[in-house]
């Protein structure tokens, strides 16, 4: 392997290792804002809300000037993962008897799934 090969493929661990520490940073910084977001009520849910997105807007753009100042060649796998907005409260839906017999059929016979059906009505 040629000396500059050598060079050039250190140069492209180097700026891995450090687009990994910028990714490392940002979700964290994230994680702790989402910490924040979830014990806050009210208005200052609604600000921490608020701080939460432009801290992830602030967080693209410094991750696309970072790509952009080292080449911008970022393998898909480790480019930015995309964030989910702030979930809602799951609420538990009620199973309807199909649902229930769906689930069922995958995983026991059919006579079992009838009188367990027939428990559940």
């Amino acid at each position: 392997m040629s000396v500059f090969s050598t060079l050039a493929t250190n140069l492209a661990m180097d700026i891995q290792a450090e687009r990994s520490r910028l990714l490392n940073r940002q979700k964290k910084d994230r994680s702790d804002l989402e910490k924040t977001v979830k014990t806050k009520k009210g208005a200052f849910k609604t600000a921490a809300q608020e701080q939460l997105s432009n801290l992830i807007e602030e967080q693209e753009r410094e991750l696309i000037a970072f790509d952009k100042q080292h080449g911008g060649a970022v393998a898909p796998a480790t480019a930015a993962p995309k964030v989910a907005e702030e979930p809602s409260s799951p609420k538990k839906k009620k199973k309807s008897s199909k649902d229930l017999k769906d689930s069922l059929t995958n995983t026991m016979p059919i006579k079992m799934v009838n009188s367990h059906l027939m428990n559940f009505l």
